[in-house]
């Protein structure tokens, strides 16, 4: 029942902002959360996730557009912590870099990118998933219509204390002055 009623509330969200060209983070991160919640209900312990907001960052007049940052957490989830043992934590955060720049970071503790395409290739797996490119596409689309300036890295992370590298993904937007 609760996975169902969680599944109902996103899909009713995404439905609505589906329509719009852009809409606040705050409204992104509670949709993303959600998703995660239902992730969680589904993968248990093997699944974690924290997301780190400061109270001070306005959330609610920093747009993006609407269900670009579920297709990365996504990928996270699927390519980088399902295929480990010992599954893995997601964390997001935001934060404000200067004046006129937020910065959205996502980062897992994944197998990460060398390693997750090195896993594919073995098992000769061959499809190509597009979700990742329209997901840029749609980013720098949107950047393009409102004449603004984004910024998106999708590297390879970091081991800590000895785990796995996973993938971090940066995304700058623009803060109205």
């Amino acid at each position: 029942n609760k996975y169902l009623s969680l599944f109902a509330k996103l899909t009713r969200q995404n439905m609505e902002a589906v329509v719009k060209n852009s809409i606040s983070i705050e409204e992104e991160l509670e949709r993303l959360e959600l998703y995660l919640n239902l992730e969680k209900l589904r993968f248990g312990d093997k699944l974690q996730y924290h997301i780190d907001i400061p109270a001070d960052l306005e959330t609610d007049e920093i747009a993006i557009p609407p269900m670009v940052l579920q297709p990365f957490v996504e990928n996270a989830i699927w390519h980088g912590i399902m295929p480990l043992s010992e599954g893995g934590q997601i964390f997001i955060s935001a934060k404000k870099i200067n004046h006129s720049q937020c910065l959205i970071e996502i980062r897992d503790t994944g197998m990460g990118i060398d390693a997750s395409r090195e896993l594919k290739k073995s098992q000769g797996l061959t499809h190509n998933s597009k979700g990742m490119q329209l997901t840029i596409e749609r980013l720098e689309l949107w950047a393009k219509g409102l004449n603004v300036l984004i910024d998106l890295k999708i590297i390879q992370g970091e081991p800590v204390d000895g785990g796995h590298p996973g993938t971090v993904i940066r995304l700058i937007l623009p803060v109205p002055e």
